[in-house]
């Protein structure tokens, strides 16, 4: 089967299976714990719609993509921050100290990004390219910071033997494979342009597809009561380390109700 063929038969399974997600959260009421989630998957329902419509590389395409796509990072940024509030439910000086971290740390990327680009902006250059770099930028900028961001909260959840439930640490581990192999598809397309596009665009919805036939399976009702037990790496006294993150945790909300 053409690699065309096998791209648009999975980016139908993407679609169907959003919609589960989406109705499955909905249905068993996680969608209040879990809004900005299922937020983004309402909207990759109709998102996932055009591209199958409309013809690739016509105007309404382009256009199409230019205005859902910061839509889609916006989304990865606040999904983010409630993968933040979740863990650090019973921190939160640090979740609040983390979430704004986060915000100016996306916020400083972005425009380093948009800084970058202007050497290489000419007066001859079309507005179209001009839009387009920016666009780039925007995403490179969003996409470099919530790396580091998810890596730092993987490396929190290997550090502290906090107690989260089933569907948390499901939601996280999925979500941190969704996003950095998303994040990998856009370096490699980076580093190889048109010559294997075709094959890395099939790649990143096969991923997609597989995170969300795990958010289709693991997240359910019965998993926020379920206590999960994460694997913690040099951990020594679990009492002693938790009695830290709550004096950190304690001396942040002092700090911010003097502000």
């Amino acid at each position: 089967m053409p690699t065309a063929a096998i791209q648009r038969s999975v980016e139908i399974l993407l679609l169907i299976g959003s919609a589960l997600v989406a109705a499955k959260l909905y249905r068993n009421g996680l969608w209040r714990r879990y809004r900005v989630f299922f937020a983004y998957f309402v909207f990759r329902v109709p998102n996932s719609i055009w591209p199958l419509l409309v013809t690739t590389g016509s105007p309404v395409y382009f256009w199409l993509w230019l205005i859902t796509s910061p839509v889609c990072v916006v989304f990865y940024v606040l999904v983010v921050a409630e993968l933040y509030r979740l863990i650090l439910a019973k921190y939160h000086g640090l979740e609040t100290l983390g979430r704004w971290a986060m915000y100016a740390a996306t916020a400083g990327s972005v425009m380093i990004s948009g800084l970058a680009l202007l050497p290489h902006f000419t007066p001859a250059m079309p507005q179209l390219s001009r839009v387009l770099g920016y666009e780039y930028a925007l995403e490179r900028g969003i996409d470099f910071s919530l790396v580091v961001f998810i890596l730092l909260l993987l490396g929190f959840l290997s550090r502290f033997p906090i107690s989260l439930s089933r569907n948390v640490v499901a939601h996280a581990a999925i979500f941190s494979l969704y996003f950095l192999t998303a994040t990998l598809g856009l370096l490699l397309h980076a580093l190889w342009g048109k010559k294997l596009s075709a094959e890395v665009n099939l790649f990143l919805s096969g991923a997609s597809l597989v995170c969300v036939a795990a958010w289709l399976w693991l997240l359910k009702p019965a998993g926020e009561t379920i206590p999960a037990r994460i694997p913690v790496f040099g951990s020594g006294d679990e009492q002693r380390i938790l009695l830290q993150l709550d004096t950190v945790n304690a001396a942040l909300l002092r700090a911010s109700r003097k502000i």
